[in-house]
């Protein structure tokens, strides 16, 4: 079971934060955001802890399941959601800032499986995993709503693990994840689970990278939308008064990528706080 994180409350509702303490909500998705030593810790947190000290706040974590971080963001019990895909359905509930960093998925296969493909199609009739509720690239969603691939979504905590396994047991033939999550999986619990070993990555990038955001949470009443566009403006401004190379170095520690150049614009949602 999760552990209560920082002086938040994981029983019943978030409490509200102190005065001047922004609450940053997330789910667990190393090496991006996770716990360690009842911490929660990744590449991303740590990156929003530099960026709100910038804007003047002190941050409070917690990691939830993803169901339960929108909800508690919508009563107005979270200011900002971390480690964001900007879609179409997203954008009419939050605020998205500028992309803090950017994520590529690709599949994990077996190293011992004879698997490629020239378009996402030629991998119709093989058996995919995935996890409930991420956001993975338009093309393979718009394939597996079509009918064309078939995906098996795993619910819960430690789905990206889950599904390792299952490839590595024989189970699926693929599982499609952000590179550098199942990554960290792998070498996190190689020692205990050898049969990891027999797992590999197709060296191919599904849909290109993508950019991530920040989500600061939309509301019907008037006041607590204007806090939460200001404070999603503030945040922008101190993103862009950080410099890259203290940026780079943060998600360099976790083994993640900055943002790249040719990272594909966001067309389900604009950057910037609109």
């Amino acid at each position: 079971m999760m552990r209560c994180l920082a002086t938040l409350l994981c029983l019943g509702l978030v409490t509200q934060a102190v005065a001047g303490t922004l609450v940053v909500g997330a789910t667990e998705f190393p090496p991006f955001e996770y716990t360690e030593d009842g911490r929660v810790v990744g590449a991303h947190t740590e990156l929003l802890q530099a960026v709100i000290l910038r804007m003047g706040h002190d941050m409070h974590a917690v990691l939830m399941p993803w169901a339960r971080v929108e909800l508690e963001a919508a009563g107005g019990r979270v200011d900002i959601v971390n480690s964001m895909s900007a879609t179409v359905e997203r954008r009419s509930r939050y605020y998205f800032s500028s992309p803090i960093s950017s994520t590529r998925a690709v599949f994990f296969k077996r190293k011992d499986a004879a698997i490629s493909y020239a378009r996402l199609a030629d991998l119709a009739g093989r058996r995919i995993g995935v996890c409930a509720g991420y956001a993975y690239p338009d093309e393979f969603t718009q394939l597996e709503a079509a009918g064309t691939l078939t995906a098996t979504p795993l619910h819960g905590p430690d789905c990206d693990l889950r599904n390792l396994l299952k490839v590595a047991g024989g189970r699926l033939d693929l599982f499609i994840s952000d590179a550098a999550v199942g990554n960290y999986y792998i070498r996190k619990h190689l020692a205990g689970m050898p049969q990891l070993q027999a797992i590999e990555t197709l060296d191919r990038v599904i849909g290109g990278f993508r950019p991530v955001y920040v989500g600061f949470p939309r509301h019907q009443d008037p006041e607590r939308d204007r806090r939460s566009r200001l404070l999603c403006g503030q945040f922008d401004a101190a993103l862009r008064g950080t410099p890259a190379a203290e940026i780079a170095a943060i998600l360099a520690r976790y083994g993640v990528e900055p943002g790249r150049e040719d990272a594909p614009p966001a067309v389900t949602a604009k950057p910037g706080c609109l």
